[in-house]
């Protein structure tokens, strides 16, 4: 790959010869002009994105686009929390696995990943009619261990499930795919995109074998 860093304040398009476009870690919001822009590539006949979200990032247009195309970023944490002898133990690093059923992750069904730092819960409405009548289809491709939560009020000390929260199953990446068909012949012209809710995947001081080969294969699929 040749990576090209882009302003996209400075542009007025994706560059049309961009077979892919990077988006990782957004700490602010994207312009309401930059989300037309990136509204505009994505319905092209053939486009890939790559989106990290930082949960800490304040994203909220990204956000919406992202759920008007089947994955809304709940804002939560996924977290781990229980009472010990020493106190409050709160754990932010989320366990999860590969779901075996999409086919450009098969490979990595067997291994399981870490996430470190914090991510946030994915609330994925793959079965949405209005989704399905635009040719998009949403499948996940992380979800975390059955002990982590969706956690709305993460900044508390010890921190309990409750009605405000998300239970398992807890998603923490997704495929949307736009133009999707059966015939796999015919599926090079469709718009592509991956979306983890986790920002740290490529970080050089805590990357895993894994995760940079998870990266890899959704690089792979988007082109």
């Amino acid at each position: 790959f040749e990576i090209v860093s882009i302003n996209l304040s400075e542009v007025s398009a994706v560059p049309a010869d961009a077979d892919g476009l990077l988006l990782l870690g957004a700490r602010y919001d994207l312009s309401e002009r930059e989300i037309v822009m990136l509204d505009d590539y994505w319905k092209r006949k053939r486009a890939g994105l790559f989106i990290m979200l930082d949960p800490g990032g304040e994203t909220a247009r990204l956000s919406a686009f992202l759920a008007l195309n089947g994955v809304r970023p709940r804002g939560d944490r996924v977290l781990v929390a229980e009472s010990t002898s020493t106190g409050a133990k709160k754990e932010f690093s989320v366990q999860a696995e590969f779901m075996k059923e999409v086919p450009f992750i098969r490979h990595l069904a067997s291994s399981s990943i870490t996430l470190v730092g914090q991510s946030e819960s994915l609330d994925l409405r793959s079965d949405d009619p209005a989704l399905r009548e635009q040719s998009i289809n949403v499948l996940p491709l992380l979800r975390a261990s059955p002990r982590y939560w969706g956690e709305s009020q993460f900044l508390e000390e010890l921190p309990v499930v409750d009605e405000k929260d998300t239970v398992p199953p807890i998603y923490l990446a997704a495929s949307i795919e736009r133009g999707a068909v059966e015939d796999e012949s015919l599926r090079a012209e469709s718009s592509r995109m991956v979306v983890v809710s986790n920002s740290t995947l490529l970080d050089k001081q805590t990357m895993l074998a894994v995760g940079r080969d998870f990266v890899a294969a959704g690089l792979n699929w988007l082109m």
